[in-house]
């Protein structure tokens, strides 16, 4: 059971709280929400809801709300504090909980602590340098920071001791994993976000932004239900935005145009946001409500930074979770669960890891657990990703493999659709929680060479043993061929010469010789069908945008990041597979809707439309064609 402290202003920490509480249920863990809040409605497990800790507080300084400045709130003789400390307590001795996520106290963080009981604190941007902050973050066996790694460089999670325990996991939207509505950016709409915990813009300021920008017609979005939110943020041209976590997280995610100003908070954590953002070059940024000449220059630079909010966001919700079990495991901090456990777990966490999604093929998965079972050096871990395929984890029990674990985790569809980023991420995030070094990616329907994982390893691990040099991060791509048909996939996986004598290689791609690498200078050529990159490569490109839902347009997405973060693609020798004949059509015309609504995602971020091969042979059909922008359409049937 984990429990997961709440904390009471605005919104946004619930929001945050329970994205990253869904993302443990979703690994089979017990949430327990603490909050003088009501419960989210979707939030994923029991809620304990607490007192009101100002209750009993008639001067906060008669009272000594800060025990001299050693914490933030803890009145002395305040009986809403003491009942609410009591009831945490009470929880606490009663539930034994492995580990209390605190967002964000430091006296609860201390409470939790001094019971014996390991604590994960969420950092907060600003200036956090007072004896109470660093009380709390001492205690802390884990720091999780919702911002990108370079996004605050001086903030003490930057710096030792706390670096070490820190993860910097992006931002963390409640809309991650949406599917993209319907709708068109409009230049001539303007949003206003401004959250429940500050204070709202004046009727003066709303009139000189209107004044300021006469072509745009501006909404004011304060407690609009989620749905609408997710589509005023997509039908806007330009968002002004408060520098509140969740809220740049939201408009990132829909990825927006943004003004992000900073409100008066507490230890400046929305200036210091604003200033970051601006830094990053991701969107626009101020450290209050400008003034009215400035408007103009911000929304240009706005619009100029449309596409860069992929920087902005990282691992988010999941890689949270795996940070919160990684201290469990003592990966982080021993803990309660003990150093002689957490030893024998690092002793046996897996170095390689192949990871694989699947929805149907069964009789490909199980040719490819065949290649797998041949490696020279098979991987310790096989992680399966079924995209709401219940059989998958049967058939895999009833099928093991005689050296390498597996595990499945379940992705349910969303509305119909494979969330083939949500899935990938999901496997990801699974291995590197298992402690793998090296995330070997394969398509379904891929049958390894005996040499593959042993190949990926040795360049993914040891770059020197291919004469590779540069910056990172590196993804490293092995050649495929195609198999011809076969009758009911029964391919002769254990012998090698026949399956190399049923396939036909991909033409145009380099195929070197064994533990060769050859730049490749074009990373729109990357191809997903068979990768493998380290755990930290594959969280410093933000993995697969999960924007994406259904079909096409993610791992072109994922080369964007690449080149964007100054990496290096790679075309491995040694690392062959072969790719098993499975009906398909040229182009895909069960997928015309995914691939145009993909297809525009992709366009917002990087300026280009994907997969234009395709719209083009839609387009003679008579199922897309031009919209006004030079993008494409759906034609509505007739």
């Amino acid at each position: 059971m984990i429990g997961y402290y709440v904390h009471h202003h605005g919104g946004g920490h619930a929001a945050r709280a329970t994205a990253i509480a869904r993302a443990l249920a979703d690994r089979g863990e017990q949430i327990v929400g603490l909050s003088s809040l009501p419960a989210p409605a979707d939030w994923p497990g029991d809620w304990l809801l607490l007192d009101d800790d100002t209750e009993g507080v008639v001067d906060a300084a008669a009272q000594q709300a800060t025990a001299g400045g050693a914490l933030h709130w803890a009145p002395l003789d305040a009986t809403g504090y003491s009942a609410r400390m009591d009831r945490i307590a009470a929880w606490v001795s009663t539930a034994s909980p492995t580990v209390v996520i605190v967002d964000v106290s430091v006296e609860v963080t201390a409470l939790v602590r001094l019971l014996g009981m390991p604590v994960a604190v969420v950092a907060m941007p600003g200036e956090r340098e007072d004896a109470a902050h660093a009380l709390a973050h001492s205690m802390a066996g884990a720091m999780l920071a919702c911002w990108p790694e370079d996004a605050h460089p001086a903030h003490p999670t930057s710096h030792d001791p706390l670096a070490a325990r820190t993860h910097h996991l992006g931002g963390i939207s409640r809309f991650a994993g949406w599917p993209r509505p319907e709708v068109e950016r409009d230049e001539a709409r303007g949003l206003v976000l401004w959250g429940s915990g500050g204070n709202a813009a004046t009727e003066t300021q709303l009139d000189g932004l209107r004044r300021a920008t006469p072509g745009i017609e501006w909404t004011v979005a304060t407690d609009l239900p989620l749905v609408d939110l997710w589509r005023e943020l997509h039908r806007a041209g330009v968002v002004v935005t408060h520098a509140g976590q969740g809220a740049v997280a939201d408009v990132a995610t829909a990825g927006t145009p943004a003004v992000v100003l900073g409100q008066e908070r507490p230890h400046a954590e929305q200036v210091a946001t604003a200033e970051a953002v601006g830094r990053l070059e991701v969107a626009a940024a101020a450290p209050g409500w400008p003034d009215e000449a400035a408007w103009g220059p911000l929304l240009e630079t706005a619009r100029a930074r449309a596409g860069r909010w992929s920087r902005w966001l990282a691992g988010g919700a999941p890689e949270a979770a795996g940070a919160v079990l990684a201290m469990l495991r003592g990966a982080v901090a021993p803990t309660r669960q003990g150093i002689e456990e957490a030893r024998e777990a690092e002793a046996s966490d897996p170095r390689t890891a192949a990871l694989t999604i699947v929805a149907g093929r069964h009789e490909h998965l199980l040719n490819q657990r065949r290649g797998l079972a041949a490696q020279t050096t098979p991987p310790e871990l096989h992680v399966v990703v079924s995209m709401g395929d219940d059989a998958i984890g049967p058939l895999l029990e009833a099928n093991p493999l005689p050296a390498t674990r597996t595990i499945v985790v379940d992705c349910p569809r969303i509305e119909g659709h494979l969330p083939l980023a949500r899935a990938r991420n999901l496997a990801a995030s699974t291995a590197e929680e298992a402690g793998a070094e090296v995330l070997v990616f394969l398509d379904v329907d891929c049958i390894p060479e005996p040499g593959l994982v042993e190949g990926y390893a040795n360049a993914v691990v040891d770059p020197d043993t291919v004469a590779v040099k540069g910056p990172g991060p590196h993804l490293w791509c092995g050649t495929t061929g195609r198999l011809r048909e076969v009758a009911e996939a029964a391919y002769p996986v254990e012998d090698l010469a026949a399956l190399r004598g049923l396939s036909e290689r991909s033409p145009g791609r380099p195929a070197p010789r064994p533990r060769v690498a050859v730049a490749e200078p074009d990373v729109n050529r990357f191809w997903s069908l068979s990768f493998a990159l380290t755990p930290a490569d594959f969280r410093a490109l933000g993995g697969f945008d999960e924007a994406y839902v259904g079909y096409g347009g993610e791992d072109t997405d994922l080369a964007q990041r690449l080149r964007a973060a100054g990496g290096r693609l790679w075309w491995l020798g040694g690392a062959d597979a072969h790719h098993q004949w499975h009906e398909s059509h040229s182009p895909p015309l069960q997928h015309v809707a995914d691939v145009v609504r993909n297809g525009r995602v992709f366009a917002e971020r990087w300026g280009w439309w994907p997969m234009e091969g395709w719209l083009e042979q839609f387009a003679e059909r008579g199922l897309v064609r031009r919209d006004d922008a030079g993008g494409w359409e759906l034609v509505e049937p007739a």
